[in-house]
């Protein structure tokens, strides 16, 4: 079972969930509306090569 089809749904509606406000607060008079239509991170899941922490 591949699981990034899941992830990519679940990651892509909690960024739409976060942005979208922000977009709204922040979009010009003109606009009626500022939101995303479709959202998705691609079919292929990314690699994280090199990863560092700060302490």
């Amino acid at each position: 079972m591949k699981i990034w089809p899941y992830v990519d749904e679940a990651a892509s509606e909690l960024i739409k969930a976060s942005v979208e406000p922000t977009l709204e607060q922040y979009k010009s008079a003109f606009l009626a509306s500022l939101s995303f239509s479709k959202l998705t991170l691609g079919t292929v899941a990314h690699v994280v090569i090199f990863l560092t922490s700060v302490i």
